[in-house]
């Protein structure tokens, strides 16, 4: 049985830009703290402060639950704003009974002031998950969501890389690729995809490894991420573009 978990969050601060569509570049412009949670007995939030009205928050949800299915509904917020999954796989069963997902949504032309990003883990609590909420300028505030890719391995001899991806030609050239990693992970060290920035990377005890990244493109080439970690381990990978304004 594991009995604790121990996450890292990492918050890379600064301004990315690549032209937009015509209109302004994307920056990211801050992260909510990471939330970490082990058996927990009701749904999880995590709150994001002081939004500027009409930007767009990427909302980012890994999952392992022992002895049960993994589940992730969708996310709600205690602003105003368009809720769109960027890229919510069907989660994994892993041998024999346990389960493991990955999922990322935005939320289009947020309101002012405060957010709080609920979600609702489907019936059973998972034993261990992580939330987290990044705002961003510069994207478009409907109809945002492009190209996706998702991958994973629930065998019995998984590996310990993977590239996600690549995604379809993309809409336009200008956009925000995000990239979610979630292991059946212990003591694995999770490595930055090539060119992606870190918004939360976790490692050590416990029962998930967790990786969620991005970065912004100036092409309409098809994107991949390519993930490394540690040790073999069943995992679930998602990659999804967001158009620029």
């Amino acid at each position: 049985m594991f009995s604790h978990r121990r996450l890292y969050g990492l918050l890379t601060p600064g301004v990315y830009v690549a032209g937009g569509g015509g209109g302004n570049p994307i920056a990211f412009v801050k992260n909510a703290t990471a939330t970490a949670f082990v058996n927990q007995t009701a749904n999880q939030t995590c709150a994001i402060g002081t939004v500027t009205a009409g930007n767009d928050l990427i909302v980012s949800v890994s999952c392992y639950r022992q002895g049960s299915a993994a589940a992730i509904n969708d996310i709600t917020t205690s602003g105003t704003g368009t809720i769109a999954a960027i890229n919510k796989p069907t989660p994994l069963t892993i041998p024999a009974v346990d389960g493991l997902t990955v999922a990322a949504w935005i939320v289009q032309n947020a309101s002012a002031g405060t957010h709080t990003i609920g979600w609702n883990p489907g019936g059973v609590i998972p034993s261990w998950g992580v939330i987290t909420v990044s705002e961003f300028s510069g994207l478009l505030t409907a109809s945002a969501v492009d190209a996706t890719g998702v991958d994973n391995d629930q065998s019995s001899t998984p590996a310990n890389n993977i590239t996600t991806g690549p995604t379809a030609t993309l809409a336009q050239a200008n956009n925000l690729i995000i990239t979610g990693l979630a292991l059946e992970s212990d003591n694995n060290a999770i490595a930055t995809p090539s060119g992606y920035t870190d918004i939360y990377k976790s490692t050590g005890a416990g029962n998930i490894g967790t990786y969620f990244g991005y970065k912004i493109v100036s092409a309409t080439t098809a994107v991949s991420a390519a993930h490394s970690w540690g040790a073999v381990e069943e995992y679930q990978a998602i990659i999804g573009t967001v158009k620029a304004a």
